[in-house]
């Protein structure tokens, strides 16, 4: 059970990553539908994906920004930054509490 939430949450993380790496629009202040969904829901949807081979993007077999916040308030100051400051981000928004 262990190995199979590690990798749940390795796969969560990767489609995370992969939304905050896309800009955003500056037009929302609120949480996203995808920020609704925890890191194990996205991984479960990703590997859903990559068995039935819907996804071919591989897996990244680590875990990054340890010091993070949680998932749901990355994806919010992600959006509300570009909603206050503009869009015009270059790099990735991680917000240390």
């Amino acid at each position: 059970m262990a190995l199979a939430t590690w990798i749940t949450l390795l796969a969560g993380t990767q489609v995370a990553g992969e939304y905050l790496a896309k800009p955003s629009t500056g037009k929302r202040r609120t949480l996203p539908w995808v920020g609704k969904y925890s890191l194990f829901h996205l991984g479960i949807q990703r590997l859903g994906k990559l068995f039935t081979g819907a996804c071919q993007i591989p897996l990244q077999w680590e875990l990054t920004h340890w010091n993070a916040p949680n998932w749901q308030k990355q994806i919010l100051f992600h959006h509300v930054r570009a909603f206050i400051l503009g869009s015009a981000r270059k790099e990735p928004v991680y917000c240390y509490v």
